[in-house]
């Protein structure tokens, strides 16, 4: 019985639930991910696998450091934003990124670790309805 049952629950975690599960953890995440124009969020890549942020500056919005080299980006007389060229070696500097937080209050970086120390407790209860809510689709309601 307890081999029938053990059986019953690996097949829980399939690609469907992990997909599931990680579309979950990836919404959970987004008032926490930095935005500008929105693309970081806006081209993830969920897997059953992973959650990967795929813009080439992605990295660098997650370790929260500025990298050089930098030039302004002006607009009318303004710094509207920053270039880092394409092809160039770039390396860390000892300033932290200052996130714009006028759409995502929250922008921060680590936004995975972030969420899950505030939300840890939410984002285990909503994995755990998930995994009622498939045992149910596999098994029916006994």
């Amino acid at each position: 019985r307890d081999r029938k049952l053990y059986k019953r629950v690996e097949a829980l975690v399939d690609d469907v639930t992990m997909l599931r599960i990680h579309t979950l953890f990836a919404k959970m995440c987004d008032p926490c991910v930095p935005m500008d124009e929105g693309v970081l969020a806006q081209t993830t890549e969920i897997t059953p696998e992973y959650v990967r942020y795929i813009q080439p500056y992605a990295h660098y919005q997650y370790t929260g450091i500025v990298y050089a080299p930098n030039y302004p980006l002006v607009k009318d007389g303004v710094i509207v934003g920053w270039f880092s060229p394409p092809n160039q070696p770039k390396h860390p500097t000892d300033r932290a990124i200052q996130y714009n937080t006028e759409r995502h209050p929250l922008a921060t970086k680590e936004w995975d670790k972030v969420m899950m120390r505030d939300k840890r407790d939410e984002f285990c209860q909503q994995v755990k309805d998930l995994l009622v809510r498939r045992s149910i689709e596999l098994y029916g309601h006994s």
